[in-house]
């Protein structure tokens, strides 16, 4: 930890070029997370819980003759309810780092804020698609799209590619009251954003205890992030999936079209999320068919739209799946 310590504060003041620091490079280590910039949010009506009623059948409508008289109906109907999960960070910084830094503990922090940022972004995305899966998921969280699409039996096609290099096509069809991430209203109101940050102990010093036996312990700075969230998915027709593609197993154009028929999707409504590799698949199918006259000067296979169903990348959609989420 001292090492780490030091070489913080080494690589910070060495970082200058004529009296201006230089600018962290983080691009290596973002994901675009094209879910959470096209998912329609939904306010949980509990804060911490979202109840809501689903409807188990509709009621029985009958002809009759003029003056007959009819049965009594009703609508069945049961209460159903989802929990928020509760997505948590503690930054624990030496005060060395903290004190010494150019822009003070403060600055400190707000300089560090992105990188959380990122990671809260990366683990929401990967858990909205692999859920309690252990191996590409978080047990803790809330049940993910894959899970569901196999409970659901909405995986409509396993194209078969090897374990370890496939990914997957996504359909999630958006509902204001039935399918969209959830959030606790309270929290974003109060802070105006999905993640919260809060510097903990009135932004003293606190002694943290780093090691039990002993008693040993070292001051740091500390700032709490915290994201409450949840995905709410009601019905057997909110996900579908298409799985287990690679180079040699691609998507074809009838499985596409029953991936969007799957969630009774519809333009307005319906969104195809998948990886870079995943659209590169996408993108084969236009190549199969593409012609172009001796006046053309772009060769285009670009494919943004699928029956006019958005493609969205995110590049949480793992290219190592593997028979984990199956």
């Amino acid at each position: 930890m001292a090492n780490a310590t030091l070489r913080k504060l080494v690589v910070e003041y060495g970082g200058a070029v004529g009296g201006e620091r230089l600018s962290n490079i983080m691009t290596h280590l973002q994901k675009y997370s094209g879910f959470l910039q096209t998912a329609l949010a939904i306010p949980a009506n509990g804060n911490w819980y979202h109840k809501y009623k689903k409807i188990s059948a509709l009621p029985t409508i009958s002809f009759v003759e003029i003056g007959a008289s009819t049965t009594d109906s009703t609508v069945n109907e049961k209460l159903a309810q989802i929990d928020i999960k509760s997505l948590k960070a503690l930054m624990s910084e030496p005060d060395d780092v903290c004190e010494n830094w150019p822009t003070g503990v403060s600055g400190y922090f707000s300089e560090h804020y992105p990188q959380y940022v990122e990671a809260f972004g990366q683990k929401i995305s990967t858990q909205v698609f692999y859920g309690l899966d252990s191996t590409f998921g978080d047990v803790q969280g809330f049940r993910g799209i894959h899970e569901t699409a196999k409970a659901n039996s909405k995986v409509v096609y396993q194209a078969g590619g090897s374990s370890g290099s496939r990914t997957s096509i996504i359909a999630v069809k958006f509902d204001p009251v039935g399918c969209g991430l959830l959030f606790n209203p309270k929290m974003v109101t109060e802070s105006g954003q999905f993640i919260t940050v809060e510097v903990v102990n009135g932004g003293k010093i606190v002694l943290e205890i780093t090691n039990t036996t002993t008693g040993a312990k070292k001051a740091v700075y500390q700032a709490y992030f915290k994201s409450p969230i949840s995905l709410l998915m009601t019905t057997a027709y909110d996900v579908a999936t298409i799985t287990q593609l690679d180079a040699t197993h691609l998507p074809t154009a009838p499985y596409m079209d029953a991936l969007i028929d799957a969630v009774k999707g519809n333009t307005n409504d319906t969104i195809l999320y998948t990886s870079r590799i995943g659209r590169r698949h996408i993108r084969t199918l236009k190549t199969t068919a593409l012609q172009m006259g001796v006046m053309d000067k772009n060769y285009d296979i670009q494919v943004d739209f699928w029956n006019g169903v958005p493609i969205v990348l995110d590049e949480n959609i793992s290219e190592a799946e593997t028979a984990a989420i199956d």
